[in-house]
């Protein structure tokens, strides 16, 4: 069984070797096992350090987020149902944005 201790050595083991197909099968792995309970609609930060940010998040069917940046990249495990993403851009440099793909 996945503990966040667990998930978390593990995580900072492929960081520190710069693998990120590795950061994705360690989050692959430990969300295979029976999730944390939270009610829908909830997110709570699970650990937080410079370079590791864990978050555990229920989101209801039909969720919908306007377009954001997380100036960052991710890795997203989701446990049962999908998540869609719409990808967009800048346009010329103003505040218009324009979708680039699904």
């Amino acid at each position: 069984m996945y503990t966040l201790d667990n998930l978390l050595d593990e995580l900072r083991q492929a960081l520190a070797d710069s693998d990120l197909a590795a950061v994705a099968d360690v989050v692959r792995r430990a969300i295979r096992e029976e999730p944390m309970v939270s009610q829908a609609g909830s997110s709570q930060s699970l650990h937080s350090e410079p370079g590791l940010t864990v978050l555990h998040t229920v989101v209801n069917p039909g969720f919908a987020s306007p377009p954001h940046n997380h100036r960052t990249w991710a890795v997203i495990g989701v446990y049962e149902g999908q998540e869609d993403n719409t990808f967009y851009r800048l346009v010329d440099g103003s505040r218009r944005i324009e979708e680039i793909g699904r």
